[in-house]
């Protein structure tokens, strides 16, 4: 549902607010092209880096369609998709940024 929100009513705030975090966008992006859209967002709610409202209003702003989005939300409480051990190269990158903070 945030998704959906951020993609449209609340578009331009969440960009205001979230400027600062752009490279970290394209970042999010980047690995999203790279591992897949389902696997990111999973790979997301498995991080204790990310808080779930930051993750869902900067995923509001990324290319994740709606299916792989919640597919991506519901895999870990259902035990599904890989453990935190499992995670690939690109996702240990990002979730280090993100835990950064907007200057890196």
């Amino acid at each position: 549902m945030s998704v959906v929100l951020v993609r449209t009513l609340l578009k331009s705030f969440v960009l205001r607010k979230m400027a600062a975090y752009e490279s970290k966008r394209r970042a999010l992006d980047a690995a999203i092209e790279k591992e897949g859209a389902f696997m990111i967002v999973m790979l997301l709610r498995l991080s204790p880096a990310m808080p779930l409202a930051p993750a869902n209003a900067l995923l509001g702003l990324t290319s994740v369609g709606l299916l792989p989005y919640t597919l991506g939300t519901l895999a870990r409480p259902l035990g599904l998709g890989p453990k935190p051990h499992d995670r690939p190269p690109t996702m240990v990158a990002l979730t280090t940024s993100l835990r950064c903070g907007p200057d890196g």
